[in-house]
């Protein structure tokens, strides 16, 4: 379901028009990640390790920030910070707790480089989907380039959980 779900979005991301068509325009990097737990298992070296990795990205969607505490936003904040420190300026939103049951409920960001990216408004935590999800996507509209976009960040069921047989608004 979540590599579906991106694959659609980044098709629909790179076939925009304007975004290909145009062999002026620069390329955006986007990365999506799920890193467990953050904010309750990355010490300082684990930190500079990611932020090593994507130093040479623009905009990242993380999933599974820690939500029980304070302790998932403090290490996004410290990310944000390491990758400063790496010769560019990023910035960083991140969500409100999900609205799941306890042991789902966890928290988002987006990262981003401000000399190229920027927000368009607030992120917001989509709610219309809570029969098909146990965590809702945190989209967030951003602009690059002159042009605005869309962007899912999204923690899907497990797989061995069926979306399909639960769900009354999934198509067989």
């Amino acid at each position: 379901m979540r590599n579906l779900l991106l694959l659609i979005l980044l098709f629909l991301f790179l076939w925009s028009p304007g975004f290909t068509q145009d062999p002026t325009l620069s390329s955006l990097k986007l990365l999506s990640w799920n890193i467990q737990d953050f904010g309750r298992s990355k010490d300082k070296k684990e930190i500079r390790q990611i932020a090593e990795f994507l130093r040479d990205y623009d905009l990242v969607a993380i999933q599974e920030v820690v939500a029980t505490n304070t302790s998932g936003p403090k290490a996004v904040a410290r990310l944000a910070d390491e990758l400063d420190r790496m010769g560019n300026d990023w910035d960083y939103r991140i969500s409100d707790p999900t609205d799941s049951p306890p042991y789902k409920t966890e928290r988002y960001a987006f990262l981003w480089k401000t000399d190229r990216v920027k927000p368009v408004g607030r992120a917001w935590l989509a709610d219309s989907l809570p029969e098909a999800v146990f965590r809702e996507p945190y989209m967030g509209r951003f602009s690059f380039d002159g042009r605005t976009f869309l962007i899912a960040n999204f923690h899907a069921r497990r797989g061995q959980i069926s979306p399909r047989r639960k769900s009354p608004c999934w198509l067989p």
